[in-house]
């Protein structure tokens, strides 16, 4: 062989060897990027409960209090929020409430850049929104509303929700619901449903145009809340749906399904109101649940129904509409969930297992 045959032989295995390299390193950077991962935190004693997650991978925590041991949702009498970065990996910051007042509501925007926060005064029976900088972890502005209500939902879920565009924050207050400008705070409309009908009313954005009311005075149906559609110029309804009442319920990510608890998960495809899915569940409690960022799948955290309250916690996920389950976490930790949520902008799905907070990758 020529000292050149040579000298292209041996740029023709070095050129392969680097893109066997190159190949190699890529499929474990893909294969890496798809193992679950626990978030680092230096504050061992923050035990996480209620979980919303934001657009660029930021996290709100709420943290958990005794009652969440009991099955239900997550509830919380806490007065901070711990705040986590997923791409960095780890806890970044905390808000604590300037009042020590306990908090009923957290939301967080589709951007990740602002946390509202509804906190309950017990002693003069009113409520207030905070609204906050995930950036820097300041309380921009504060807002009085409406009285404490008893009646209001475990998780605080309806009280307090961004508009999926991010531009609108709604909030219940009183009889009624403001819609306020993000980041302002200015209010742009005070929408009262009910006159001055007491009511348990609770307000989600659905697409552009559209708000999604609940109410639980069904008049000649006790059996049953009502599940409304309004237009939100002009507030023309478009839709009446009953659905059980002291239904757990929870809209999806992009607004398109509702799903609630009622002796198993019922789907309906919004705004048309069709059941789409049930759901069987078996006899296990279930701690928390939700939809993926496509509305293509659905969570649940559901206590193993022969082991005891509060101790052994599996996540079922199922496709939607065709309701089968499909293994999105193989190896859940053995101990309580105390929360989960999808991302809103990447197929990740996190959990509260026992104090920490464990990221799901997946792939459709």
């Amino acid at each position: 062989m020529t000292r050149k045959a040579k000298s292209c032989l041996g740029t023709a295995v070095l050129v392969l060897l680097v893109v066997l390299g190159a190949t190699a390193f890529t499929g474990y950077r893909e294969w890496r990027s798809r193992q679950p991962f626990v978030l680092e935190d230096e504050d061992s004693t923050f035990m996480p409960g209620t979980l919303r997650v934001g657009g660029g991978g930021m996290l709100a925590a709420l943290e958990r209090d005794a009652s969440s041991e009991t099955g239900g949702p997550p509830s919380s009498k806490s007065t901070l929020v711990r705040l986590y970065s997923i791409d960095a990996g780890r806890a970044q910051r905390t808000l604590r409430d300037p009042e020590e007042l306990p908090i009923v509501a957290l939301a967080i925007s589709p951007s990740g850049e602002f946390v509202g926060t509804v906190v309950g005064n017990d002693v003069t029976q009113r409520t207030t929104l905070r609204f906050w900088r995930v950036a820097t972890g300041d309380l921009i502005w504060s807002l009085e509303l409406g009285s404490l209500n008893s009646d209001w939902p475990w998780d605080g879920g309806g009280l307090l929700d961004f508009a999926p565009e991010g531009d609108r924050l709604a909030a219940r207050n009183g009889r009624e619901v403001q819609i306020l400008d993000v980041p302002t705070g200015r209010v742009l409309r005070k929408v009262r449903f009910f006159g001055d009908t007491p009511s348990r009313g609770l307000v989600t954005f659905l697409r552009r145009g559209l708000l999604a009311y609940r109410d639980r005075k069904r008049r000649g149906d006790p059996e049953h809340e009502t599940l409304e559609i309004y237009s939100e110029e002009g507030m023309k309804r478009v839709l009446a749906l009953p659905i059980a009442v002291n239904g757990w319920g929870h809209f999806s990510g992009r607004r398109s399904h509702f799903a609630q608890l009622d002796r198993g998960f019922h789907v309906w495809t919004l705004p048309a109101g069709s059941e789409t899915a049930v759901l069987k569940l078996g006899d296990g409690r279930i701690r928390d649940f939700d939809f993926s960022r496509d509305d293509g799948l659905f969570a649940a955290a559901i206590e193993d129904g022969d082991a005891e309250p509060g101790s052994v916690t599996t996540i079922r996920c199922w496709s939607v509409p065709d309701g089968l389950e499909v293994p999105v976490v193989p190896r859940a930790p053995r101990g309580v969930c105390t929360g989960l949520a999808f991302a809103p902008d990447r197929d990740l799905l996190v959990a509260a297992y026992d104090g920490k907070i464990h990221v799901y990758p997946f792939r459709r």
